[in-house]
Order: structure tokens, then C-alpha cells, then sequence
């Protein structure tokens, strides 16, 4: 739930309303984004206290729904561009592992040119 992968207690996910993004497979085995919200009223039952929305659409449409989910409904708006940057890095990591782009070739600088 720690959005940044920063060692505070903004980022971390012990704050009462936490926000967390990762990945997971769907019923059908492929990879999709999730979008996971930590409710304060359920704080004495850990295992209900975070809902789970399971985001399959493409990178805009991803990035709409968190913004309306973690801004619009003021639940976290301090943690919005948080939010926006890590979808962006697990939507691209779901389509690679899904296969659906390949991932970018590592430059390996002037090793590259040498035989």
C-alpha cells in the first residue's frame, strides 16, 4: 500500500485512509491493475478494511478512475500524482507480462558497439 516507496507515514499504508496500487491476476489468468482503498470504519477487521477495484482498461481510462477515486471523492488528494505515476508503471509492466508490448531494450552504452 505504500504508494511512493518512500519510508514516511504520508506514503505508508498504516495511515487510517490509504491508497495502494499492484497488480493481480484476474479469473481468467492475465494480469490487471488494482486499485486498493483502506476504509477507516472496518479498522478492527484487517482483512475487510481494504476494498479491491480491478482495473482492465487501457492506460487514460485507468488514470481517470484512480484521479476520481482518490481526488474527486476527497479520499486522498495529497497522494494524486503518487497515484497517476505508479498506475503508469504498473499498467506498462501488465502489458508486458501480458504480451502485449515487449519491454524496452536495456542501452548498454559503449559495450553495445563492441564485438
Amino acid at each position: 500500500m505504500n504508494l511512493a516507496n518512500i519510508n514516511s507515514y504520508k506514503f505508508s499504508g498504516t495511515a487510517p485512509r490509504a491508497v495502494g496500487i499492484g497488480q493481480e491476476k484476474d479469473s481468467k489468468g492475465h494480469e490487471a491493475v488494482v486499485l486498493k482503498l483502506r476504509s477507516a470504519k472496518k479498522a478492527n477487521k484487517p482483512s475487510k478494511s481494504i476494498g479491491k477495484s480491478v482495473l482492465k482498461k487501457n492506460l487514460k481510462a485507468v488514470g481517470n478512475s484512480v484521479n476520481s477515486q482518490v481526488t474527486d471523492l476527497h479520499y486522498r488528494p495529497d497522494l494524486k500524482d503518487a497515484a497517476l505515476k505508479r498506475v503508469k508503471n504498473v499498467h506498462r509492466a501488465v502489458r508486458i507480462r501480458n504480451k502485449v508490448i515487449k519491454p524496452m531494450p536495456t542501452k548498454l552504452g559503449r559495450r553495445s558497439l563492441q564485438k
